[in-house]
């Protein structure tokens, strides 16, 4: 039987599944969440909630600024951020963010601020994460908010936010790394504005154990399948039936549909939920966090000048996802498929957000240009030796054209 290793390793394994599944029986969600905001680094600001979507949500319906406020927002996030935005009557401009170190571009957030600008929402990208000092001295000079969306970039204990950010939002979603298979902690700085979205979260309905006991069961099938044996029928069978593969894994994992956005965000976690996050973030994930960047580093030192790295020259990579970029990118995809690793431009929702129309020149053109050349690549520990070898090979050998 041919062999595919899948893009991602699911990070959970069979015994949190499990614990998961029958996990906050007689307990209550309340007190499980205390136990969980205890938990972390920054004492009192700590604030667990259904996913990082639902605390933006809840975030901004505290503060209700001003309809027409407009917010800068890094140019690549995923479509559902500008949605929420929208939905709150706010404007998003996107600002152009630099492959090399993917920080913002502090020239453009120069330009695109203006009398209507309210706050900064700055995400880190594919477990790389900036130094946000400068950006949070324009923040403060300039009288802004300043959002940290840290989604993809939790690593532990090792970093909760920086320390002048007035909300950071950590992510525990289904492909994250010490997924709980949702619920975000978001770090508050304002107590006020904590307390408020605290109050805002209790008078929502609570989430279906029932349904989360069955996304639970869900992914253990999805783990069995990503098995590179399983996954490498399933993209035969997918192939058979022309069928995309990635299509049909993306579906799998989303978190939440586009259809009632809000209505499936306005819910406060659940006990088992909540039960499995407390798990994970008292189980720790340092060691494997280490292991999956000494390996990202190995990487991009074979791949040397062949490839360019996005974010090769941040200020900490910790590579939730190895993107590189590529002049062909489905060619590559479809040669290193061929070798047996699945490789796609679509790892994730991410893409970039599109301007608005009070602002049609921030269109951010520069990172949409390579955006478009990502390719995800299967780098990660569970990959084996052998495997790692014969990838970082298989992708030497397409750069110099020797590939045929």
């Amino acid at each position: 039987m041919n062999r595919t290793d899948p893009i991602k390793r699911f990070h959970i394994d069979w015994s949190d599944l499990w614990a998961g599944a029958r996990g906050g029986l007689r307990q209550h969600p309340e007190a499980l969440a205390r136990s969980i905001e205890a938990l972390w680094p920054s004492p009192g600001r700590a604030l667990a909630c259904l996913s990082v979507r639902s605390g933006l949500d809840l975030m901004l319906s505290a503060l209700e600024l001003p309809v027409g406020s407009e917010v800068l927002v890094s140019a690549i996030t995923i479509p559902d951020v500008g949605r929420i935005l929208k939905e709150h009557g706010l404007v998003s401009v996107p600002v152009e963010v630099d492959y090399d170190t993917l920080a913002p571009s502090m020239s453009e957030l120069e330009r695109l601020s203006g009398s209507r600008t309210r706050a900064v929402l700055f995400a880190h990208l594919f477990g790389a994460r900036v130094n946000l000092s400068p950006l949070a001295e324009f923040a403060q000079r300039k009288g802004l908010l300043l959002w940290e969306d840290c989604a993809q970039a939790y690593v532990g204990d090792d970093y909760s936010g920086h320390p002048k950010a007035d909300v950071a939002f950590f992510s525990f979603g289904a492909i994250k790394t010490m997924t709980a298979l949702g619920g975000a902690l978001l770090s508050v700085r304002d107590p006020s504005l904590r307390d408020a979205m605290a109050q805002k979260q209790a008078r929502l309905p609570e989430q279906s154990s029932r349904a989360f006991r069955a996304k639970c069961v869900k992914y253990a099938l999805l783990k069995s399948a990503t098995h590179p044996l399983a996954y490498g029928a399933l993209t035969a069978i997918c192939s058979s039936i022309n069928y995309p593969r990635s299509a049909l894994l993306s579906a799998a994992t989303r978190g939440f549909s586009d259809a009632n956005l809000l209505a499936q965000l306005r819910l406060r976690p659940g006990a088992p939920l909540l039960s499995l996050m407390h798990r994970r973030l008292t189980s720790g994930c340092g060691d494997s966090v280490l292991a999956r960047k000494a390996l990202g580093d190995r990487m991009r030192e074979r791949l040397g000048v062949s490839f360019r790295v996005p974010g090769a020259h941040a200020d900490y990579h910790s590579y939730w996802l190895f993107p590189v970029l590529a002049a062909r990118p489905n060619d590559l995809c479809q040669y290193l498929e061929a070798r047996g690793f699945e490789a796609t431009a679509t790892a994730t929702r991410l893409g970039c957000i599109s301007a608005s129309e009070n602002h049609p020149e921030a269109e951010a053109p520069t990172t949409r240009a390579w955006m478009s050349q990502v390719v995800y690549l299967p780098v990660y520990p569970e990959l084996g030796e052998d495997r790692f070898n014969q990838l970082c090979a298989a992708l030497v050998n397409y750069s110099s054209g020797s590939s045929n």
